[in-house]
């Protein structure tokens, strides 16, 4: 199939309302921006926006951030799970996971995400807050809850 696509063209990933800008095309794949994440996607996946005017991604939000660039997962993209659990994980492997995850929920379009991070001495729990308080995308920790799991578990609003 022929896609009429050009560098500068804002795109539509199919079967979702995620909105991106073609960076570049090259064998039959594209470089998207999405806002917060860059990925490289075959053309197939993508659809025309009707007029470059009417829908533009957000500043991106990672200003201090790599892109990330990743051959496009449809199973993965469909399948995010908006839980995550961390509890047992050293901080160091707890925070390069959530700072993943959290790029893979941006994408997805999730809203609301849980985080566990058990209780313990409260190590974990505590790091893990510090670093989604400095993350732009995360509008509202919640910590005082009466959800299962009680102080393990740490839910997030991006």
């Amino acid at each position: 199939m022929k896609h009429n696509f050009s560098k500068g063209d804002y795109v539509q990933l199919l079967h979702t309302d995620q909105v991106g800008e073609i960076i570049d095309i090259h064998d039959g794949q594209a470089i998207i921006n999405f806002d917060y994440i860059t990925l490289k996607l075959p053309l197939e996946k993508l659809q025309s926006i009707v007029s470059n005017n009417l829908i533009k991604p957000a500043k991106s939000l990672a200003l201090n951030k790599q892109p990330i660039i990743n051959t496009f997962d449809m199973y993965k993209f469909l399948s995010f799970q908006p839980e995550l659990d961390l509890h047992g994980l050293s901080i160091e492997e707890a925070l390069r996971i959530l700072d993943k995850w959290l790029d893979q929920a941006l994408l997805a379009g999730h809203r609301y995400l849980r985080i566990i991070h058990g209780k313990g001495k409260g190590l974990l729990r505590q790091e893990i807050h510090q670093y989604l308080k400095k993350q732009e995308i995360v509008k509202k920790i919640i910590v005082n809850h009466t959800l299962p799991g009680g102080s393990g578990v740490t839910i997030v609003e991006l």
